[in-house]
């Protein structure tokens, strides 16, 4: 972020949840419970990243629930190499996975430069979650399913 900082772009970074530690003043950190971050910060937001290392196992595999909520708010996502994250990422062309440090800021600077390309991939993220990801859909054919499997016949 600093190097891109110091080509000239007008980035902010805020980072959701992190303690405070040794870091530059133009980095914002708060906690915010979930509706707070939904409702404020996450609409100011260009673009969403998951920056957690693919060298662990539970980041590795996992899907943490910001992706969808990234995804849900209509926002590009840059993720490091981790599997899962990956593989939606990829499947709903909603983002893009850096292979390495060096390709995250490329692809930073990238949709910072390419407004078009963000909102489109940003677009692909929501329109998938409408469709598929949305949790009262999922709760109602799961609740068919339940109701289909348990039915007796009379």
């Amino acid at each position: 972020m600093a190097s891109l900082k110091e080509k000239g772009l007008s980035i902010n970074l805020h980072i959701a949840g992190a303690q405070k530690i040794d870091i530059p003043n133009w980095v914002n950190i708060g906690s915010y419970d979930w509706p707070t971050f939904v409702k404020t910060l996450l609409p100011s937001a260009d673009i969403c990243v998951i920056p957690y290392p693919s060298s662990r196992m539970a980041f590795y595999y996992s899907l943490p629930a910001k992706l969808f909520d990234y995804m849900a708010a209509g926002k590009p996502v840059i993720s490091t190499k981790l599997y899962e994250v990956g593989r939606i990422i990829t499947a709903f062309n909603c983002g893009i996975v850096a292979q390495d440090w060096n390709e995250f800021a490329f692809y930073i600077e990238k949709f910072y430069r390419n407004r078009e390309l963000a909102r489109k991939l940003g677009y692909n993220g929501r329109k998938a979650v409408l469709e598929l990801f949305d949790y009262e859909l999922l709760a109602e054919k799961l609740l068919k399913r339940l109701i289909n499997t348990f039915k007796v016949e009379s």
